[in-house]
């Protein structure tokens, strides 16, 4: 939308928070458990996140940097995260942590989108 309208139109008020992950980061991930699978604790569980809850509003704000457009949000609130948050296990980065923050991560896809 930022890029083809100039305008970022939420279907929401922006405040719902997830946990955002740059691809690269995501396969890197799998492809380091693939590798360390046999010693892995399997009874912990295995999320692959940021472990860093984000905003809508955060992620449109960080769009508009590039693309200098205005953002608009609904008044309507999220119907299906509800603000439950769901906090994932940890243990994941005793071997493996993201490289990428989300700044970096959507800039990267707004390079790759030119």
């Amino acid at each position: 939308m930022a890029k083809e309208d100039h305008i970022i139109k939420c279907r929401t008020n922006g405040n719902e928070s997830r946990q955002f992950l740059y691809g690269e980061d995501a396969a890197e991930c799998l492809y380091t458990l693939s590798k360390k699978y046999s010693s892995i604790n399997k009874s912990d569980p295995l999320h692959i996140s940021s472990f860093k809850w984000t905003s809508i509003k955060e992620v449109g704000e960080l769009i508009t940097k590039t693309y200098n457009c205005p953002i608009k949000f609904s008044s309507k609130k999220d119907s299906t995260q509800k603000n439950m948050k769901n906090e994932p296990n940890k243990y994941i980065l005793n071997f493996w942590e993201p490289k990428y923050n989300l700044e970096e991560g959507i800039n990267k896809i707004i390079e790759l989108c030119k």
